[in-house]
């Protein structure tokens, strides 16, 4: 990540830069996006964890206008949500090689056990819900089951 995000920043600007981020995740340069992706990740991990209020975390507001976004849900559940889309983005990016069909010889390569959205706890439920990350895509809004028929097609392709 650039630099950019440095520990001599001034306060009010991450804060406007965090303000952008909620409203438009594309507004921002990516290294910001990033960043407040990682921030919002670690969060949901603290809240889910129990530690958020022992350790002083303050709370993390994720909602950004989707129509998804407007259950009464509690932001540690979106957070959770968006940190398994980043998990899985990350292990496409990692892993879809192991599953690709680079084998001319080979009918079809089996499927990685590792990039089952299930195991990311997803359910069938969630595939036709509305998400976006700066991490595939630039931002691009589409349906999960979009999005993994996209990770799919770019990291676990056909080549030639």
């Amino acid at each position: 990540m650039n630099s950019s995000v440095t520990a001599r920043m001034s306060a009010n600007l991450l804060e406007a830069n965090y303000e952008r981020w909620l409203e438009d995740p594309t507004a921002i340069e990516p290294a910001w996006a990033a960043f407040f992706e990682g921030f919002e990740l670690g969060t949901a991990q603290l809240e889910v964890l129990g530690e958020a209020d022992q350790n002083g975390a303050a709370s993390v507001k994720t909602e950004r206008g989707h129509e998804e976004d407007s259950e009464a849900l509690p932001d540690s559940v979106h957070s959770a949500f968006r940190g398994r889309l980043v998990s899985l983005v990350y292990n496409y990016r990692t892993l879809g090689h192991t599953q690709a069909h680079i084998n001319p010889l080979d009918d079809s390569p089996k499927r990685n056990p590792r990039l089952d959205p299930i195991k990311f706890g997803f359910e069938e439920k969630d595939f036709s819900r509305r998400v976006s990350t700066q991490f595939f895509r630039n931002g691009a809004e589409m349906k999960l089951g979009e999005m993994i028929s996209g990770l799919d097609a770019t990291y676990s392709g056909s080549i030639g």
